[in-house]
């Protein structure tokens, strides 16, 4: 009777493992090169510490599932508010954005290219100047930062469209 239960389970493993069934969430990690042109700070962060679940990032183009292009990185300042008295900004607007797209190694596009954009303010007082640089700075590396979360989403999106869990 035991021998018989086994000898069905090994049978049923056999069949669905041959059929593609998969447990849901057994799937192995997305493989992701990175092609950077002027995009330099955010690429670092991809390649970097940046680990996320299900997620390698791959040194061989060729070895990879998708191919990340990160194009034309920029940092824009602009005045929000000006001070009635000195007739100075005091507050600045802080936008950081990137050109994104995705695609399987031989071409074709799996996701067309988007701008990903992160907007941010910092305000600056008159008697407050020391620091400013170190603070703009560190909100510049929280917008990147921030971006590549949304990037992140966006691989979350193409390991499903390349898993065939998409509904």
């Amino acid at each position: 009777m035991i021998c018989r239960r086994a000898w069905l389970l090994l049978c049923l493993a056999a069949a669905s493992s041959a059929c593609g069934y998969r447990l849901r969430g057994a799937a192995s990690d997305l493989e992701v090169a990175i092609r950077a042109r002027n995009a330099e700070r955010i690429a670092a962060v991809l390649r970097g510490s940046w680990e996320r679940p299900g997620t390698r990032f791959s040194h061989a183009k060729a070895r990879a599932d998708v191919v990340l292009e990160l194009n034309d990185e920029e940092f824009l300042r602009r005045g929000l508010g000006v001070s009635p008295l000195t007739g100075r900004h005091e507050e600045f607007e802080h936008v950081y954005r990137v050109a994104v797209a995705l695609r399987i190694p031989g071409g074709d596009i799996l996701f067309p290219a988007e701008t990903v954009v992160v907007y941010d303010a910092l305000s600056h007082d008159r008697e407050g100047v020391l620091g400013k640089t170190k603070e703009e700075n560190l909100l510049l590396d929280d917008m990147v930062r921030r971006a590549a979360d949304r990037i992140a989403q966006r691989l979350r999106a193409a390991r499903e469209i390349l898993d065939g869990d998409v509904p």
